[in-house]
């Protein structure tokens, strides 16, 4: 079986990057045989750090070819059915669902975060081509939600777990983990982890986040910011 995945892949989110780890190591454990074809925005980088085939998801010569040798097209995670961050990126990712459809190949939006979606052509986009899928697994119940607002019916609707869940980590990445621990003093005591983003309809959240910070602070605890997407959330954290 040959498969294509769809995703925010090759732009240094960890989150994405987690979740094209978590795709592809769950589907190896239950069909070895399994091939790969990513849409990748950096396809060097994405097969060097995942062992799979990818293709520069703008280009739209390579993306259909692949999609026509392909079995099926998994739309992976995120939240990559919004139009709040850019008005192109819905139209973008749901024009390779309808192209795997012209295809004549089988579509699983799997567990899609959905929404923010405000604009009626983004709407009207994923009410056209969401009712044509094979199968839509979400990760919240808003995402279902909004989902049946919009009229998409069609396909079997689930929600299930967020596939990062699913992750093993290496011996060697716990290594690195618990070398870099060490390298910046933060073993032996509790820590809390925070990863945070730069959203317009969150903002003003800095300052009593931080206050929650200081608190925990004063108890004992290291605080450790994650970028999640590198370098915009470094910024985002510096601010907090």
């Amino acid at each position: 079986m040959r498969i294509a995945l769809s995703g925010y892949y090759g732009f240094d989110n960890a989150g994405d990057e987690a979740l094209l780890k978590a795709i592809t190591s769950s589907i190896r454990r239950l069909a070895p045989e399994a091939e790969f074809v990513v849409f990748s925005g950096a396809p060097e980088k994405t097969s060097s750090e995942h062992g799979v085939q990818a293709v520069y998801y703008k280009n739209p010569f390579k993306v259909w070819l692949e999609l026509c040798q392909s079995d099926l097209l998994i739309s992976g995670g995120g939240s990559i059915f919004q139009d709040v961050t850019s008005p192109r990126s819905l139209p973008y990712y749901i024009s390779v669902v309808a192209l795997a459809k012209l295809a004549g190949i089988p579509v699983i939006f799997y567990a899609q975060g959905v929404g923010p979606i405000k604009r009626y052509f983004s709407q009207f986009l994923m009410r056209l081509v969401g009712n044509r899928a094979d199968m839509i697994t979400l990760r919240d119940e808003k995402s279902l939600d909004l989902l049946w607002e919009m009229g998409i019916i069609h396909p079997p609707l689930l929600v299930t777990a967020d596939p990062v869940f699913s992750l093993q980590p290496s011996a060697e990445a716990e290594q690195r983990v618990s070398d870099l621990f060490a390298r910046h003093d933060l073993t032996g005591q509790p820590l809390v982890g925070v990863a945070v983003r730069q959203w317009q309809p969150l903002e003003g959240y800095q300052a009593p986040l931080a206050r929650v910070l200081d608190n925990l602070a004063g108890q004992g605890y290291k605080i450790v910011f994650i970028p999640m997407a590198y370098p915009e959330d470094a910024g985002e954290s510096r601010r907090v």
